[in-house]
């Protein structure tokens, strides 16, 4: 347990002093987010806070004195520097949507390659759907046997669950400290659920708890109002490292799933209203969750205790429920979610069916360029 404590306020400590160098660094190369579109911000914002939470877990984690870098955590931490070169690359020069979506498919390989794998996952009994039924051989891999055999099906809903993390959290993150404030209940949840009986895994929790101790040092420089943003590298890094840690720690997708279920949910709203509309799907608009929020009056900071609450209620609920409630749980409320977003979003857009909703310059579809 000190272990795990001594991980996060280290990362803090790192985070919250690095942020300012972080920001005047951003200023000095021009990564500037002017405000107007999607994002509600009143003047220029630097982008590049990722390099400091995600910096700060690869500097703890990388050199930690008694943590043992398995090829799994190997394989995250390349991960994690992958979607920081990226991310700051694509705050620099807007990559295309078709690069980022690659970048993700990459990054879930280089977990498969590493040993990660998804065997089986949880159904609605105490039984659970098999996922080895074919397998593949990889030649090369560091996964720590000479025949690293990898289940399909496991592979390609790894794959999926990685893209779906990392999107959710890139959705997210179109409002001051929203982002940020969900990614450290979810690495919270995930350190203590490494910690449980069932699971007990100390390394895990470790990284975990760099990842949120990083995220709380960040924070005092990104709620509202923010004087820097997560950018690409930090809401793609985080979303990563949380997908990824969920499968680390005994495949437990559920409990993670249950912690992002309303930014889950608004994603999947939005893209449902973007189809209905006849919109690309990787087209920016102002129909999530927090832009509408605010055109009913919310401020800022509601908004940010609302998703960071919510969120926290809800791996509260994961912790206590068995897990088959705990399954049917996190699928009722999922519906029950986006038929209600879905509404929500229909109502105050107020457009015609046929009619598209307003386009948005390249520059300010960041945070929808992926799906």
């Amino acid at each position: 347990m000190e272990e795990v404590l001594g991980s996060a306020l280290v990362a803090f400590g790192v985070a919250v002093t690095a942020t300012p160098f972080v920001r005047s660094l951003a200023r000095s190369y021009g990564i500037i987010r002017p405000p107007g579109g999607r994002h509600e911000h009143s003047g220029p914002t630097p982008l590049w806070g990722g390099l400091s939470i995600l910096g700060a877990v690869l500097l703890v984690v990388g050199l930690h004195p008694t943590l043992t870098l398995t090829p799994e955590i190997l394989a995250l931490l390349i991960g994690l520097g992958l979607f920081l070169f990226i991310g700051m690359r694509d705050d620099q020069r807007e990559l295309s949507w078709q690069t980022l979506l690659s970048v993700q498919g990459i990054a879930a390989l280089i977990l498969l390659l590493g040993g990660v794998r998804l065997w089986y996952i949880s159904v609605f009994t105490e039984s659970a759907w098999r996922l080895d039924t074919w397998m593949f051989a990889v030649p090369f891999s560091f996964c720590g046997t000479p025949d690293c055999a990898v289940p399909v099906l496991g592979s390609l809903l790894l794959i999926t669950w990685i893209a779906a993390c990392v999107n959710a959290m890139n959705w997210l993150d179109g409002s001051d400290g929203v982002a940020t404030t969900v990614s450290a209940v979810a690495l919270a949840a995930l350190a203590v659920l490494s910690l449980t009986a069932d699971v007990r895994q100390p390394a895990l929790a470790i990284i975990a708890a760099a990842g949120f101790g990083a995220s709380v040092g960040f924070l005092p420089w990104n709620l509202p109002r923010a004087r820097i943003f997560l950018g690409s590298a930090g809401s793609f890094g985080l979303g990563f490292l949380i997908a990824a840690l969920a499968v680390l720690a005994g495949t437990k997708l559920a409990t993670v799933a249950m912690v992002l279920l309303l930014p889950g949910a608004d994603a999947a709203a939005v893209i449902f209203v973007r189809m209905l509309r006849g919109t690309p799907i990787a087209q920016g608009d102002t129909r999530h969750l927090h832009h509408q929020l605010r055109t009913l009056g919310w401020k800022p900071r509601e908004i940010v205790l609302l998703h960071g609450g919510t969120s926290a209620l809800l791996g509260i609920l994961a912790f206590l429920l068995p897990r088959p409630w705990k399954i049917m749980a996190l699928a009722l409320i999922f519906v029950l979610l986006t038929g209600t977003l879905v509404a929500m979003k229909l109502i105050l857009s107020g457009t015609p069916r046929k009619k598209s909703p307003e386009k948005i310059p390249l520059r300010q579809m960041t945070s929808d360029r992926t799906i």
